[in-house]
């Protein structure tokens, strides 16, 4: 388990916006060979202005709760892994034409 938060502000299109996104990395062995990883956050969006940035559907003033990321890594031996990866970007947590970082 690892743990992150990270912060971003910004201004253009007439608006500005600033988040912050607290995230926590899990990785579980489900068994020897396979493992069960997911990251869980909390995205909270602290200002925005004149733009459409936190008012995307399941957005709330107040900040949500997010799961990004989850997928299963099967490593039967060290000269073989299979990675299997779910990535999940929600439009309101893309703000003004920028890239999700994670």
């Amino acid at each position: 388990m690892s743990q992150s938060y990270s912060t971003s502000f910004g201004m253009g299109g007439g608006g500005q916006y600033s988040y912050g996104l607290y995230m926590n990395h899990l990785s579980y062995q489900l068994l020897p060979p396979l493992t069960l990883t997911l990251d869980l956050g909390f995205f909270s969006p602290f200002h925005s202005s004149g733009s459409s940035f936190g008012k995307q559907q399941g957005s709330t003033p107040y900040g949500s709760l997010v799961s990004p990321r989850f997928g299963l890594v099967y490593q039967p031996n060290n000269k073989l892994t299979l990675a299997f990866q779910y990535t999940h970007m929600r439009p309101g947590m893309v703000p003004l034409g920028q890239s999700w970082p994670y």
